[in-house]
């Protein structure tokens, strides 16, 4: 069956259960639990996951990229290699058009 996410005990077929998603609880589990202790993520211990997560977001200092130095000799090169590329693929793709779509 399933285990209480309070006091993490299995919950027996003939007791009474509320459920919340995936977690269940005991009806006496329940009763003194307020709105705030609902919220699964606090009654759950914290995964290495999620503390992983915490400790890189706390030690974060953020950066921002401003500005990207490239030499425009680079630029124009990889310019150049896209538009050749592009006319070597367009040569094929004419070619099957014309075969296609051709009237004769």
């Amino acid at each position: 069956m399933a285990i209480c996410s309070v006091c993490k005990i299995e919950i027996l077929e003939g007791e009474e259960a509320l459920s919340m998603g995936s977690h269940f609880f005991h009806q006496r589990c329940s009763e003194n639990l307020t709105e705030q202790d609902f919220q699964i993520e606090e009654l759950l211990p914290p995964t290495p996951e999620k503390i992983k997560r915490a400790e890189l977001k706390e030690n974060s200092t953020g950066s921002v990229i401003t500005k990207i130095d490239l030499p425009w000799n680079n630029v124009f090169w990889v310019s150049f290699q896209f538009l050749l590329v592009g006319f070597v693929l367009a040569i094929p793709v004419s070619i099957l058009f014309i075969f296609l779509f051709s009237t004769g």
